[in-house]
């Protein structure tokens, strides 16, 4: 996904498993570092689905880099990948 510097981005992640999985958003920003994301996330569960949006409002260029969303349950985890390219002005 590209955007511009200062815009809102959301990311969504639904997931199906038994028993439910829980979710976690990790950030990978540009220097490899990773991060678990706690913040901006609204989760809505489901019988047998997680449904999990990440939100980042007012997006800056140190936002650019890989998000994921990892699932685990008891029988195991699965992840899902997307790239976020910021362009806007630099200092």
């Amino acid at each position: 996904m590209t955007v511009s510097q200062g815009d809102t981005v959301a990311f969504r992640c639904t997931v199906l498993g038994i028993p439910l999985p829980e979710v976690e958003w990790v950030f990978v920003g540009e220097g490899g570092e990773r991060e678990v994301v706690t913040d901006n996330i609204t989760t809505l569960e489901g019988t047998m689905s997680v449904t999990s949006t990440l939100t980042l409002p007012d997006v800056q260029l140190l936002g650019a880099g890989q998000y994921s969303c990892v699932a685990t349950n008891a029988l195991g985890n699965d992840t899902a990948l997307a790239n976020l390219t910021v362009f806007g002005e630099t200092s």
